[in-house]
């Protein structure tokens, strides 16, 4: 079992009887036959809309190739190339693609939304600073709250709650970077309008309701005021920060691979490890603590200390094979790898183990988690799918639920997903550091330094202003094996 996740077809974008029979787009300067080439300057199109889709050619129609996020912005023609189904007019984007200028976006860089929304950090570890619900799970405030109604929404108790905070703030608040002044408009009694795709909720004077338990929030900044600590979530609700707990992530990671560097790498899988130091006698002269996770670049030597088969790494370290998860080169590679030019990913459930290959050559190597069902069928329990995959998707962030009794949660933006078998994913998982032991629903974790990473490596790949993209064929290659 996968978790559940929001796409509305298999390949991730709305399906149409229509589709077959639209010629796709091959560049944000091409354009439909018969038809000028739009001309570029400088002006950009904005999102409004958790997702504003961009589409192969200027037509309600036309094949989903990728979205924008709200608060992206893209190059964009200085004029529309047609109204098929958009009355406002279609707008070619950069690198491909068009967008129809309407509810889901705006040529207004002053549009009111755009003062609360922020483009996902792409390239950094997380795309967002993360958050786990106290027991006093917080509400959706679209309005901000005087005193006395946070008094009447929460109960008396948000005083101590506040009070609280502010004499023991979040260790992590750090993350959020510095508060940024508060939104003028929200001090003036605006309401943050609500992006086109957000969860529908219940619409209160101030708030929208409440977080279930188990939810994690993606936040975008923070500010003060009214005596309170307030964030702005990347889903455009104010969230009081007294009534979540920020998440350090793991700072875990893999190695990249230079061009004179290979396999085995191995990776210590305790709390810790003894490396030892040899003098030209023999003798141990020195040892060394290794830290759970500490990757080594093997030399593929090895000798006998103590009882124990040691392994040299391409300091001079030497490690006991007992304390380390070894990734080794395959015997062959698959016969699908016939070019250097080819990216492939291969992943190993039995040591939980993952390899970015170009060609035959391996760039990249670290531990994931797989399905918490091991070996098992991903038809009926928690495994993870073996076989040959390609990823046909991908996402900055995406959202994600569980809904199994006893499993229940919900995290609002996922991040650096790529869907490569129906809802199963490669994505980066901030909510542990438990990399190189199963842990999921049959999705392959990856710590967030590595997913980031990935995410840039594998194709397609996702335009630098845009959010997420959908192909049907041509993604990178992932081998599931055991």
């Amino acid at each position: 079992m996968s978790e559940t996740v929001e796409v509305s077809s298999a390949a991730g974008a709305p399906s149409s009887s229509t589709e077959a029979s639209v010629a796709p787009a091959a560049s944000g300067s091409a354009a439909p036959a018969g038809e000028a080439l739009p001309v570029f300057s400088d002006k950009r199109l904005y999102s409004l809309a958790l997702q504003t889709y961009v589409r192969a050619v200027p037509s309600l129609r036309g094949r989903v190739v990728g979205y924008l996020r709200v608060g992206d912005a893209v190059l964009r023609s200085d004029d529309p190339v047609g109204t098929d189904g958009c009355k406002d007019g279609w707008y070619a984007v950069k690198p491909e693609g068009y967008v129809c200028n309407g509810d889901h976006a705006t040529l207004d860089p002053g549009a009111r939304m755009l003062a609360y929304a922020r483009p996902a950090a792409r390239g950094k570890p997380l795309p967002y600073v993360y958050a786990a619900v106290k027991a006093q799970v917080p509400f959706y405030y679209a309005r901000l709250p005087k005193l006395e109604d946070m008094r009447r929404i929460e109960g008396a108790d948000v005083t101590q709650s506040i009070a609280a905070a502010k004499a023991s703030p979040d260790p992590n608040l750090a993350l959020l970077g510095d508060a940024i002044e508060p939104p003028q408009a929200l001090l003036d009694g605006d309401r943050i309008p609500r992006p086109p795709g957000t969860e529908p909720r219940f619409r209160f004077k101030f708030h929208t309701g409440r977080a279930e338990p188990k939810t994690r929030l993606a936040l975008q900044s923070w500010f003060e005021a009214e005596g309170r600590r307030f964030a702005i979530s990347s889903q455009l609700d104010l969230i009081a920060l007294d009534r979540v707990r920020l998440i350090q992530p793991s700072a875990f990671h893999g190695i990249e691979l230079g061009d004179d560097e290979g396999l085995p790498v191995g990776f210590v899988r305790g709390v810790s490890a003894t490396g030892y130091r040899f003098a030209d006698d023999g003798k141990v002269s020195e040892t060394v603590r290794l830290n759970r996770g500490v990757g080594l670049r093997l030399t593929g030597k090895e000798k006998k200390h103590a009882g124990s088969r040691l392994l040299e790494s391409s300091d001079g370290t030497w490690v006991a094979d007992a304390s380390l998860v070894v990734v080794e080169p395959p015997a062959q590679p698959p016969t699908f790898v016939d070019s250097d030019d080819i990216k492939w990913i291969d992943i190993h459930i039995r040591n939980q183990s993952l390899i970015a290959y170009r060609g035959r050559k391996p760039v990249y190597v670290t531990l994931v988690s797989t399905g918490t069902g091991n070996m098992g069928d991903p038809e009926t329990t928690h495994a993870t799918p073996r076989g040959l995959f390609s990823i046909f998707s991908k996402h900055v962030s995406t959202r994600m639920s569980g809904d199994e009794i006893g499993a229940e949660y919900l995290i609002d933006d996922v991040p650096y997903v790529q869907y490569f078998h129906k809802s199963y994913a490669l994505h980066g998982a901030f909510w542990h550091d438990d990399f190189g032991h199963v842990h999921s629903h049959g999705c392959v974790n990856l710590a967030p330094i590595d997913a980031a990473w990935l995410f840039e490596f594998t194709s397609p790949q996702v335009p630098a202003d845009w959010h997420g993209v959908f192909v049907k064929s041509g993604g990178t290659v992932v081998r599931i094996g055991p």
